[in-house]
């Protein structure tokens, strides 16, 4: 390529680039469709979805002006996960996990930026979705200030203890209940961290004296 000129050569790399940000815009519109459209593989279709989100996270190496395109393919992003919603599939932490890499990688710093990321907070809450890696990644895009607002303020003290509400966590840390004072989920700290209660500890001293105590009433024999 020594015989060509330099506006030459920089017109050809111009070209290459912008046929590889096209070349993977359509391999994710691919992996989007084909998602969307064949919810009846064995698989989970929310890897397929979760996979697509940080297909877009990447497509920021080949953006010349982040600020415009990045909202634009975020957008696409988010828009997946609300066509899977309306296919009654629910994300997961792990979506709203990389909705916040994806806004992390693709939009600079500023306003629009911290106020997407304060909607896509508030819909993790309300779904019940946030846990210890979902708070690690909306540490990574918000400021100290921004975090204290979002999180911290709404707070509650377990034992001394700062922790998220419980309704925040429901879904992805819920099931049974876990301590004497009726929680149904492992306390989440403001800093993401899980932890193990008082209220937890004797909950299990109780259940395994309950569990003695009706072995010892059956005559040492174990009733499923």
């Amino acid at each position: 390529i020594d015989h060509l000129e330099p506006a030459e050569l920089s017109r050809q790399g111009n070209l290459r680039k912008r046929g590889v940000r096209q070349k993977h815009r359509n391999k994710a519109a691919m992996v989007e469709h084909n998602t969307l459209n064949d919810l009846d593989d064995p698989g989970n279709p929310l890897d397929v979805l979760n996979t697509y989100i940080d297909m877009c996270s990447s497509t920021s190496q080949y953006m010349k002006d982040k600020e415009k395109e990045g909202i634009v393919v975020f957008r696409e992003a988010l828009s997946s996960v609300e066509s899977f919603r309306r296919r009654k599939i629910q994300p997961n932490w792990a979506t709203y996990s990389a909705l916040f890499g994806c806004i992390k990688k693709l939009m600079p710093r500023g306003e629009q930026r911290s106020t997407i990321v304060q909607q896509v907070f508030a819909l993790a809450c309300t779904d019940g979705m946030v846990e210890d890696e979902v708070l690690k990644s909306l540490m990574e895009v918000v400021s100290a200030d921004q975090y204290r607002d979002l999180v911290s303020s709404k707070s509650v003290d377990v034992e001394g203890i700062r922790m998220v509400p419980e309704e925040w966590t429901r879904v992805a840390l819920g099931g049974r209940v876990v301590s004497v004072d009726g929680r149904k989920t492992r306390p989440l700290s403001v800093s993401g961290e899980l932890k193990v209660t008082m209220a937890m500890k004797e909950f299990k001293m109780r259940s395994l004296r309950d569990k003695r105590n009706q072995k010892l009433l059956r005559g040492g024999r174990w009733v499923e």
